[in-house]
């Protein structure tokens, strides 16, 4: 079975390294991207000392999500993308005092700008800006996530010009492609090359509600299924922040014989 991932619960840690432990999981710290967090150093410091004394060697399988919201690495506005850079490194130095083996970052691109340089130009910076990191941070893998994507074409062509680096790679969070225009069959199609991530969590194609697995809308075994197909090996995060639903998640995941359990 590939590697599966939780995410940790830093109020009731016990818990979350019992689930670890029973399904042999490892964490994806989502306590970090929060905007609020990054001027709190103390705050910081106190996460990074409880995580590290509880997780030891088992760190370097950990992956971290890093800062996204209002993140735009490619803006033509100099502050807005000197603030942007500032939190990825942030994330980055984070991930680094964990041990982590990968962080993930999102898009961040509008899907609505009708303006075609404005794609091709997020293409162009962005590789030139990871390619950079990957340099930067010589022990870090890095996972590009679709966002409100409207399609993989943006991933596609970015993972498409960073083929050569072997630490970087997509994360296909198939919540978010179900709710995009795109079936998530045509996403997994076009991204198979790349994926070396995995994001689950369900919805009702509303909203990115993060619904316990199999409590949504999304067929679980069309996904599996395309998987396999495709042959793709990635690591899974179930993406949902609530304990007794992560275990739900992965009982459903295993009883039905769904990506990773098959």
């Amino acid at each position: 079975m590939e590697s599966l991932y939780i995410i940790p619960d830093c109020n009731n840690i016990d818990k979350s390294i019992e689930i670890a432990e029973k399904y042999n999981a490892c964490f994806e710290y989502n306590d970090f991207f929060k905007p609020e967090l990054f001027d709190n150093k103390q705050k910081i410091d106190g996460l990074i000392k409880m995580y590290s004394s509880i997780r030891g060697e088992k760190s370097n399988a950990d992956t971290l999500h890093g800062a996204f919201i209002d993140i735009t690495v490619f803006s033509r506005d100099r502050q807005i993308r000197e603030i942007s850079i500032k939190r990825v490194l942030q994330s980055l130095e984070i991930a680094t005092l964990l041990n982590c083996k990968a962080v993930i970052f999102h898009t961040n691109f509008i899907p609505d700008f009708l303006i075609g340089s404005y794609y091709s130009k997020w293409v162009e910076e962005n590789t030139i800006f990871w390619s950079g990191i990957i340099k930067q941070f010589p022990s870090i893998k890095i996972f590009i996530e679709n966002m409100f994507d409207y399609s993989p074409k943006m991933l596609s062509l970015l993972a498409k010009a960073m083929k050569n680096e072997n630490r970087f790679g997509i994360c296909l969070d198939c919540g978010h492609a179900f709710l995009s225009r795109t079936p998530i069959s045509d996403w997994i199609d076009e991204l198979s090359p790349y994926i070396k991530h995995l994001h689950f969590s369900d919805n009702h194609k509303i909203d990115d509600f993060h619904l316990q697995i199999g409590t949504g809308l999304i067929d679980w075994h069309d996904i599996s299924n395309k998987i396999k197909q495709k042959k793709i090996n990635a690591s899974v995060l179930v993406e949902i922040q609530d304990i007794n639903m992560q275990i739900s998640s992965i009982e459903y995941l295993k009883e039905n014989k769904i990506y990773p359990f098959v």
